[in-house]
């Protein structure tokens, strides 16, 4: 991993600037296998603490998969005993077609909240975004519902993977790729700017 992963937003911008017990805080990740078109989610569930969550740990994680399985970042965090979101984007459109003025703005207009705070990475295929404003569940549902407006009506061009909500409302989780070791995609993914 460099530094450009996620997890170093994760691990530097929101662990380390946390007041209090590391061990508070639980992260969660799986392994699955991606399956085309398929509405099965199934996976492997792991959970770090947070005193745990460590470059070591995660580059083990990494180093542990099976053929053609990946890793996964959830959403879902638990601090103490309450479970918290944050707000992760799969974007449908490839890097080199974003077009920062009109997604942006469209972005900004649908989630004011969340827009201004993403970071943005290259997936390997296309955008993941990640915000570590923590969201409570009933505000992550309504987050999801409203990345389901991004998209502008009577366009082929989409901006959000609609099915990756329909994936993640169901699983009742977001989750973003942190590997790429079915080599399904360009890259592992890397920041590239924050929003």
């Amino acid at each position: 991993m460099d530094n450009n992963h996620p997890f170093f937003l994760i691990y530097n911008d929101f662990l380390m600037k946390r007041k209090g017990n590391l061990g508070d805080c639980t992260f969660f990740l799986s392994k699955y296998i991606y399956i085309p078109d398929s509405i099965d989610d199934n996976r492997i569930r792991l959970e770090v603490k947070g005193n745990e969550f460590t470059e070591e740990r995660i580059q083990n994680e990494l180093s542990l998969l099976e053929e053609n399985e990946e890793l996964a970042f959830h959403s879902k965090i638990r601090i103490k005993d309450k479970f918290y979101h944050f707000p992760f984007i799969d974007f449908a459109i490839p890097v080199n077609d974003w077009d920062f003025e009109q997604d942006f703005i469209r972005l900004k207009r649908i989630i004011p909240h969340i827009a201004s705070t993403l970071v943005l990475f290259n997936s390997g295929r296309s955008l993941h975004g990640y915000s570590l404003r923590l969201l409570t569940r009933k505000e992550w549902i309504d987050f999801m519902g409203r990345l389901l407006l991004v998209d502008l009506a009577n366009t082929d061009r989409k901006l959000i993977d609609s099915r990756w909500i329909g994936h993640r409302l169901m699983g009742e989780y977001s989750s973003l790729r942190w590997s790429n070791n079915s080599r399904k995609y360009l890259s592992e993914p890397s920041r590239i700017y924050n929003l």
